[in-house]
């Protein structure tokens, strides 16, 4: 009988490890730009994301979901700059539908490593407007919030309770506190 319930107890851990590896992958990067003029635009992305497109001096993802105050949500394409050409970084968003405002922003790089593999920073940075007259407003505020995702955190728990299991197993049967 305990032999049986080892082999079970093992075979759904085994298949609960299984069933979450693919969600262990990666923490998300949650922006949010707060400009001007009370509007916020939100948007994740995977802090090393994949990169759709790359320059010497850029790099961007495309299909990006971004919640825009008053206007929804929209799908648009976000650049990151890393060059003193474009002020020391930046960040530009593009294609929103018309009647909202894109942003094209410069300010500090707001990631390390590479435009072809980059992870990004968490932080609070101000960004300053390139001079665009269609920019949403003048200077706009942008925090990178860095959050593991809830298949990591299921991960953390599930091994946290099979240590918990292994040490009650370890207890002298004295010390045992049955839980019936």
């Amino acid at each position: 009988m305990q032999t049986m319930k080892r082999t079970v107890l093992s075979g759904v851990v085994l298949a609960a490890l299984v069933a979450a590896a693919p969600a262990f992958a990666d923490t998300m990067a949650n922006f949010t730009i707060d400009v001007p003029g009370g509007t916020t635009y939100t948007f994740s992305l995977p802090s090393n994301p994949t990169v759709s497109g790359s320059m010497p001096n850029y790099f961007d993802v495309s299909g990006v979901a971004i919640t825009i105050t008053g206007y929804g949500t929209q799908t648009g394409t976000t650049y990151f700059s890393n060059t003193v050409g474009f002020g020391d970084g930046g960040l530009a968003i593009y294609g929103l539908t018309p009647g909202t405002l894109d942003l094209d922003y410069l300010g500090p790089v707001l990631f390390t490593g590479s435009v072809t593999d980059p992870t990004f920073t968490a932080g609070t940075f101000t960004l300053e407007n390139d001079g665009d007259p269609e920019n949403a407003a003048d200077d706009a505020t942008v925090n990178i919030m860095l959050t593991p995702e809830p298949g990591t955190l299921v991960l953390l728990g599930l091994g946290l309770l099979c240590l918990a299991g292994a040490m009650r197993r370890r207890l002298p049967e004295m010390g045992r506190v049955a839980f019936r």
